[in-house]
């Protein structure tokens, strides 16, 4: 059985299931608009995480998917729920673009 990441360390490591800890293995840099802020984050990161370390904001409400408040795009391209997501594999450097919505 696989390892599963449940925790995400300041230092960029991961803690699994496993108990081991995971090195950093592919980084991606993630830009945060409109505020303009890049940081470097881990594939499977998760968002909230990722947005947190960078100090954006990314409102939530139910921190299930359901409500569509953590909503964001990512390059333009998909719509996700931060809440719920993680940074994806496969991309060197992904846009962030936050929703401004006066109700959340």
């Amino acid at each position: 059985m696989p390892c599963t990441t449940i925790a995400w360390l300041p230092s960029g490591q991961s803690i699994s299931t496993c108990g081991a800890y995971v090195s950093k293995l592919m980084t991606v840099q993630v830009t945060f608009q409109p505020d303009d802020v890049t940081i470097a984050a881990e594939v499977g990161e998760p968002w909230l995480t990722v947005a947190q370390r960078a100090g954006v904001s990314i409102p939530t409400g139910c921190l299930m998917g359901s409500c569509h408040a953590c909503e964001v795009d990512l390059d333009d391209e998909e719509s996700i729920c931060a809440c719920i997501s993680s940074v994806p594999a496969g991309r060197s450097a992904i846009v962030v673009n936050l929703y401004i919505d006066p109700t959340w």
